[in-house]
C-alpha cells in the first residue's frame, strides 16, 4: 500500500495493492486498485478472484480463463467451477 501512494500509477504497485485489499475483503480498495492494474495475466486473475467474492461468477470466469497460463487461476476456475456445481 505504501508503495501504491508513492507510484500511484504503476501497474505493479496496483495489482500488490490490490491482492492485499482482497485478502482484508475490502472489495471497493480492491476494484480501485485493479482498475490501474493492467492487464497482465496475474492482473485478471485478481480481477476473477474479486468478481468471485462479488457474486458475478461468469465475469470470474472469463477473468480465469483469460490468466490460464497461471496455475493459480486454472485452480480458481476449478474452484468456482466446482462451487457452481453445488
Amino acid at each position: 500500500e505504501t508503495a501504491v501512494r508513492m507510484y500511484p500509477n504503476d501497474e505493479t504497485a496496483n495489482l500488490n495493492a490490490a491482492v492485499i485489499a482482497l485478502n482484508k475483503n475490502d472489495l471497493a480498495a480492491a476494484e480501485r486498485y485493479l482498475a490501474k492494474a493492467g492487464r497482465s495475466a496475474e492482473a485478471q486473475n485478481a480481477r476473477g478472484v474479486l468478481a468471485a467474492k462479488q457474486g458475478h461468477y461468469q465475469e470470474a470466469e472469463a477473468a480465469f480463463r483469460q490468466a490460464a497460463r497461471l496455475s493459480e487461476a486454472q485452480h480458481n476456475l476449478e474452484e468456482l467451477q466446482r462451487v457452481a456445481a453445488q
